[in-house]
This record gives structure tokens, sequence and C-alpha cells, in this order.
């Protein structure tokens, strides 16, 4: 195997950006020959050793056919690693720990120690040749053995970290996984077996792990900041930019990118490859440091004062004195003020704060919290309020539907059974009920995003949204299976959820397919093409302006009846569930002018790759109006157990503890009040009214803000930064924030934090 494009060319692509050049080169298609792979069903290999996902043109597969999809580590990959490189970077020298000893000893308190202890020694031999005294050496010598543990524990607490954080590094590189596309087959491999040639599968809040250029996908955007330090997101395309840079993060929608430089043939690989680790000391040691040296330079200027006082005294009394007895008077001087030199520095100042630091980092280790810089838990002492996230971080992230209303048919956990479906359609036939239920359920296994993976060990796991795989696990509840629905339904386009618009949208063909006969007679007009959305429940709800009963028919929402259905969802809330609503409409020829290309041009792809789409799609959202509501559930995620007593505590040490989410108003003030976080006088906001605030608004409300709900990731870096600066014209003193969080929505609050 001999591929014709050597790393620097593939390097020049993307660095500069050079979209003329890949046209002129043959576009991404003829990159594709010259790195042995395919677009379609990526690398070549027969064996492997990588977790399976379930797509749904791929049947569940037995152990003899995993070894048919390849990672990094197979033989048959050599000639390509060894051509174009690994997707992982040389790790960082070691340092010995005799290095470590060395550093410890260049610290200047020290060397000041070592002189004033060579001094005494010196005397103290001088002092054994004549007099035969012993005494003297001993105070020297201790002096050195203080020195030598001083520079011992130094090095030994250096040298521990270094292993812990080499440990660490290997750990979390396997951690970091991307879905690719081998053998035809979707897989999930770890970040360091990508491979230059790969075909990898994009989502929103993925950080992209090395170069690649765009295939297709559909409205992908791209956060550039840390590269280009422009704050404006990069749409991507075949055309204007289609190149994917390592390191930046996925902001909006879904895509498929050909991987061209992996390691240190990246971007952002290059760029930490300049970066220096060297350990900067943390805040309060540089300011100890800085103590210990004008204490020292102190004790110095008093020990020279003392001698030159001392000396003047001596001559100015006794000045007929032999020679011998002169000298032994000025060593017995000089030794004074040797003994005052070391009383006044505190050598071990700073050495007490770095072993109680590391002290503190040992023990929350073994809460399972890793503190990898020193300076962290400084921060985090003086922690005046925490900004905390809601999903995953208060709760437990194990969402599960626990109520709800489907065709205007309220419905709990427990009716899920035969008695469930004799509630609903009542006058309605068997075949009509079935046709109903197998569209509500295609709408939610279509417009969904997460699947499943099985590991090594053949264990099934589902992968992505918490919310997505409750709702998945409802409808296979139901009894309809979401692979079974994405096999048999074309994808048009997709709009995928973000933190801004709350929502997912999906439009489908449901030509030939049985569960078309669900509402074939109400649309017969319209054609096969159906636009399925679901989302935060309110959200949704404001698009729809129908709703389908308990019969199964279509009726107009009145306002009475909408007033019902917001009084649902404010139930649910209020009883600490998460509300979804999805609804549908059919896509009718008016609809037609908000497609960037014509609706008989475009490539519709089967749902087994669901992150592949054709086309541009809607120039605007067609869900934004004219839906039809199907129905709304109450997702219920535990709150911690441990939660309301580590609340308790933070505020009893002073530290003002706020929650903010993407949940609605009634849901978050139930949480916070099961949490304690929402106390009497406590003001509770939605993220929309927040923004709107002036900053004289801000400075009033935000002492006593304990909720924001409905918040984007632009909301809550506002609140962090007008936290950390409220104060200073007041007191010159701004609060130190803290954030909590695991989703890619609270990254802007996280990197705006102290």
């Amino acid at each position: 195997m001999s591929f014709t494009l050597e790393p620097n060319q593939l390097v020049d692509f993307v660095e500069p950006k050079s979209p003329q050049k890949l046209v002129e080169y043959g576009g991404v298609e003829k990159v594709a020959v010259a790195l042995k792979t395919d677009l379609n069903n990526g690398l070549s290999s027969t064996s492997n050793d990588a977790v399976i996902i379930h797509t749904d043109t791929q049947p569940h597969l037995e152990n003899n056919d995993k070894k048919s999809i390849p990672t990094a580590t197979n033989n048959v990959f050599n000639e390509r690693i060894h051509f174009y490189g690994t997707n992982t970077l040389p790790p960082p020298k070691s340092k010995s720990f005799f290095q470590f000893s060395w550093e410890a000893a260049g610290d200047r308190t020290l060397q000041i120690l070592v002189v004033a202890a060579i001094t005494e020694i010196a005397v103290g031999i001088y002092k054994i040749v004549k007099s035969k005294e012993t005494a003297g050496i001993w105070d020297g010598l201790a002096i050195v053995f203080a020195v030598i543990i001083i520079i011992l524990i130094t090095a030994g607490n250096d040298y521990r970290k270094q292993s812990q954080f080499r440990q660490l590094n290997e750990f979390s590189r396997g951690l970091a996984q991307t879905k690719v596309i081998r053998n035809g087959h979707t897989v999930q491999i770890k970040n360091s077996d990508l491979l230059v040639g790969d075909i990898a599968l994009i989502d929103t809040g993925d950080i992209l792990p090395a170069d690649g250029i765009y295939i297709s996908g559909s409205h992908l955007k791209c956060d550039e900041s840390s590269l280009t330090g422009e704050s404006n997101v990069v749409a991507k395309d075949e055309v204007k930019d289609p190149f994917l840079l390592s390191g930046t993060k996925v902001v909006n929608g879904v895509g498929k990118m050909l991987i061209i430089g992996t390691g240190v043939n990246s971007i952002n690989g290059r760029i930490m490859m300049t970066l220096t680790n060297e350990a900067e000391a943390t805040p309060l040691q540089k300011k100890l440091d800085f103590i210990a040296n004008q204490i020292g330079k102190f004790g110095l200027a008093a020990a020279i004062l003392m001698v030159v006082v001392l000396v003047v005294s001596y001559f100015a009394i006794n000045p007929r004195f032999d020679q011998i007895k002169i000298a032994d008077d000025m060593i017995n001087i000089i030794m004074s003020a040797i003994t005052l030199v070391v009383v006044a520095i505190p050598e071990g100042l700073p050495l007490a704060v770095t072993m109680a630091l590391a002290h503190a980092t040992l023990r929350m280790l073994k809460d399972n919290n890793l503190v990898r810089h020193l300076s962290s838990c400084e921060t985090m002492g003086n922690a005046t309020t925490i900004c905390s996230d809601k999903t995953g971080t208060l709760t437990l992230n194990q969402m599960a539907v626990v109520k709800g209303c489907i065709f205007n048919t309220d419905f709990t956990k427990n009716d899920r059974t035969a008695s469930f479906d004799s509630k609903i359609f009542s006058t309605r036939s068997k075949q009509h009920k079935d046709n109903l239920l197998a569209f509500l359920s295609n709408s939610l296994n279509v417009n969904s995003s997460a699947d499943e993976t099985e590991n090594e060990e053949g264990k099934i796991n589902f992968n992505g949204s918490k919310t997505e795989i409750a709702l998945l696990d409802f409808t296979k509840s139901l009894g309809y299976e979401y692979k079974k629905d994405r096999k048999n339904t074309e994808i048009i386009d997709l709009i995928p959820f973000s933190s801004d618009n709350k929502k997912m949208t999906t439009t489908v063909k449901l030509a030939g397919n049985k569960i078309f006969e669900a509402f074939q007679k109400d649309f017969s007009e319209f054609g096969e093409l159906f636009i399925y959305s679901k989302g935060a429940a309110e959200i949704v709800l404001s698009t729809c302006d129908k709703f389908v009963n308990d019969q199964g028919i279509i009726q107009e929402m009145a306002p009475e009846k909408l007033k019902i259905f917001q009084l649902l969802i404010e139930s649910y809330a209020s009883q600490a569930l998460r509300t979804i609503a999805f609804g549908f409409k059919p896509f009718n020829s008016s609809n037609k002018s908000n497609l960037e290309i014509p609706v008989n041009d475009m490539i519709t792809l089967s749902t087994t790759d669901p992150l592949v789409y054709s086309g541009d799609g809607f120039k605007e959202d067609p869900s934004k109006s004219g839906m039809i509501l199907l129905g709304i559930v109450g997702i219920e995620d535990p709150v911690r157990p441990e939660v309301p007593d580590a609340v308790k505590s933070c505020q009893r040490a002073g530290v003002v503890v706020r929650m903010v989410t993407g949940d609605n108003k009634a849901t978050a003030r139930s949480i916070a009040k099961q949490c304690g976080i929402l106390t009497d006088g406590g003001v509770v906001m939605e993220g929309p009214d927040f923004r709107k605030l002036s900053r004289e608004e801000m400075d009033a409300i935000v002492p006593k803000l304990q909720v924001l709900a409905r918040s984007s990731p632009l909301d809550k870096q506002i609140l962090v930064n007008t936290l950390k600066s409220m104060y200073h014209n007041i007191n010159g003193i701004g609060e130190t924030v803290a954030v909590t969080g695991d989703g890619t929505n609270d990254a802007p609050a996280l990197k705006s934090a102290d």
C-alpha cells in the first residue's frame, strides 16, 4: 500500500485553510482515494476489537463478526500508522528524582541556610582542633540535616505528582471516544486509535479529536475561538469552509468528516507541542515565598548590623587584647549573627503550605475528585458562591417517563400495559389504535440521536442524551423498538437539539410505511413527508395550533384547551418532572419554499446512519408554527441523596449555592426546594428575562437570585461574570465563583469561573 499524499501536504490544506487547494486537488473524493479509504464504508480490514454500535442495517453481531471491524492496534494498519502517525502526542520528558532534588536545592532560602551551615561546621572544626570543644559543630550538622530533609520531601512530593498526572493522562486518553465508520459499520473507538483516512461521525457538543474535511452534514457549526480568537461560530459546508479543526467544538448540527491530520500533524497537536508544562507556584505559595524572602532579608540586615555594632563596641571597650583572643571573639560574634539569620529565615513555611495542599489533594482524590493544580485548592477555599447545573450534578441523571398525556389521555408509569391501550381510542378499531401508537412511537424513535452500543463483554448500553434514552425506553414499553423504525424511515432533514432552541426537529418520508395509514386520510393531499418535533414542553406547545384527541381525531387547539395543557405542564413541573412535548405536521407545498434545494433533488438516507443527512436543509425551522400536538410526558430525574446535606454544609460555611438549569421555572423551583437551594426571599428567574436586565438591575437582583431557569450557555456565563465583578464598585472585592456542571452547555460558564 502506498499513499500519494504526504502528511505535510495534508497540513497545507488546513494551515492556513485553503478551500481552493482542495478544489484544485479534486475535492474530498480525490483525497479519500489518495488516503486509500472509502467515504461510505471507511477504512477496511479483516480484524478488530472495537465497540460495535447497533445500526439498523446491521443485525446483532456474533463474536466472530466483531473481528471484522478494525482498531488502530491491528497489524493491517501498521503501514498507515508508520506513514501518517497515530492520534497521540509524545509524552513530556519525565524528570528523575535527582532532577527534582536539584531544583529544590536551588531555593535561595535553602542556599543561605547551607552557607550558614558550612560556616557553622567550619567554625566547629576550628574549635575542635583548638580546644577539643565539639558542641559548635552539631549546630551546623543539624542545619544540613534539616536542609536535606526539606529537599527530599519537596522532590518526593513533585516526583509523586508527576507520576500521578502521568497515570491520569494515560487513563483519560482512553476515556474520549469517537464514532467512525470501518468496514461499513459504525463503531466507537478511542480518540487515540483514530487514523488518517478514518470517516468520523460528529455531533453537537463534540470536541473534534483530529483535523478533517467535511463530507456531509446538517446545520453543522463549530466554535473555533480556541484557535482563532474569533467569537463567531463558523458554518461548515463543502464549498466555503469544508475544514474541521482539532480542538474546536461542534456547537450545532451533525456531520461526517474525513480525518486528514492526527497527533503532531494536527493543528491542535502542533499547538500543544509548543506549550511548556513547567509547574507554576500557586498564588499562596508566591505570597509566602515573598514573605519568607522579606523576613530573610530583614534577618540578614539585622545580622550585619549586629556584627558591625558588636565589632565596633568590642574594639572600643577592649582595644588591647592579643590577636588570638580577638580571633576567637570575632568568630563568636559572626556565629551569633549566623544564628540570627538561621532563626529569622522561615525555611519551612513554603514547604508546610505545599505539604498541606498536597495532603488536601490526596484526601480529595479518595472522594474521586482529582485536583490537577494545587492553586485550585486555594481558590476553592476562597469560594463565596457556587453556580451548579441541575441534570447529572444535583440529580442522578437516571431518567424515566413516569406520567404523561398522549392523545389527550392521562397515564402513569403503571399504565403502560393493555390497560393503557384500553384507555385510548375506545371507539376505534384495534388496527387504527396500532397505527396511531406506531405513529407516536415513530415520531420519538426517529426524531432522536440516542442509540445502543455493545462493549467488548457483550453488554448493551444506550449512548446519548438521558432524556432521549428515557423516551426510547418509553416507546419500547409500548412495544415499538427504535431500531425497526429507523430502518424503515427515510430522513429528509434534521435540526438537532441545542441549548438555544430547546427542541429537535426531523423531516421524514413515510412512503410505503405502514404507520403512514394513521393519518393518511387526514393528509392525503399533502403527500408522504412529515415534520416531527420534540423538546421543552412549553416551547413545543407554543408551536401547536391543533392536537390529537383520545379518539385519534385532530382538533383545533382552542384557547381553553391550550390553557389546560399549560396547567398540565405546570403540574408536572411542580412535581420536579422534566416536561417534554412532541408533535408533528404534514410537509405541504408551502413548506418547500423554505428548502435551500428542491425536495425531489434531495438524496434521502436511511437512519441506519443517523448522523448523516443530505442537503443543506431548511433556511429556517419548519416547526415554528402549525404543529399538531401528540402528547406531553413528565420525566423523573431524582435528586442525589447527598445533595441536600452538601448544600447545607456550603451554606453553613457562608457559601451561596445557586442553581442554573435549562429546565422550566416550575421544575427548577421544585428541585431547588428539594435540594435546599431555594430559601425564603430567594428569586427565581428565567434566562431570557435575566439577560434583558440592565447592569443596575442585575446588581440589585443577583444577590437574591437563587435559581436561573431556562438558561442558555450565554445566560450562565453572564451570571458568572456579573457575580465576579458586581461588587467592585462597592468595596473592591468581587465574588469568587465556582461552577459545577457536566454538559457542553456549561463550558462557557466553567471557563469564566474562578
